[in-house]
């Protein structure tokens, strides 16, 4: 059900997510979902999950490295620099990745 859940249900309809998350997302029921490594702004994996809030308010599901990070902020402006200023400083602060 998770699977189903993070996978692209937008393929093939106009519009994109991209405002809110940059390229290399689709959607989900309910969350952006990378389609690919190597194509978002901010770090993550193939299958990472994200919700970006209106007014600043995002979380980040990465199960190919085991992390959750939710930011709670509230303002009408640079919300879109913070999550993504947020995503670097949590992966940065990764010691390890799972994945190599």
């Amino acid at each position: 059900m998770v699977n189903y859940m993070l996978s692209n249900h937008i393929q093939g309809m106009g519009g994109s997510p991209t405002a809110s998350t940059g390229p290399g997302y689709g959607f989900g029921l309910g969350f952006a979902v990378r389609l690919q490594d190597g194509l978002g702004v901010a770090p993550g994996s193939r299958g990472d999950a994200m919700w970006a809030g209106a007014w600043g308010t995002s979380f980040t599901i990465d199960r190919a490295e085991g992390l959750v990070g939710i930011l709670m902020a509230q303002g009408p402006s640079a919300r879109g620099q913070t999550r993504m200023l947020f995503k670097n400083l949590v992966y940065g602060a990764m010691v390890e990745s799972r994945r190599a």
